[in-house]
């Protein structure tokens, strides 16, 4: 089931992670070492409807951290809110613990 939201419902929701992890939006080009959840646009799909359509956003929120445990608190957290599972891997350019989970919601114009 696709959930509706605000941008400024899902950036608030990432941003009151228990570990008060920095949330960004877009590319970062220095994370400083630092610990970041990321929140970025893929696409918009179309959903049809006689000569309507409504559009889905999908969107990509990434987990970046120093600590594996880190990882799994965060990953843990946005799970609840949006129902999805996350695709694990690790940088291979520096230490950092990663999780990118992809979703498809509605976002309504309210900011």
């Amino acid at each position: 089931m696709t959930r509706s939201f605000t941008q400024k419902e899902i950036y608030q929701y990432l941003l009151a992670n228990p570990l008060n992890t920095k949330v960004h939006i877009g590319d970062l080009e220095d994370m400083n070492g630092e610990d970041y959840i990321f929140l970025d646009y893929a696409n918009d799909v179309p959903m049809l409807r006689d000569n309507e359509a409504d559009y889905q956003s999908i969107i990509q929120i990434s987990v970046l951290t120093n600590d594996f445990e880190d990882r799994k608190t965060l990953v843990n957290y946005i799970k609840q809110k949006f129902l999805i599972a996350p695709v694990y891997s690790r940088s291979d350019e520096s230490h950092y613990y990663m999780a990118q989970f992809t979703t498809g919601v509605f976002l309504s114009e309210e900011y």
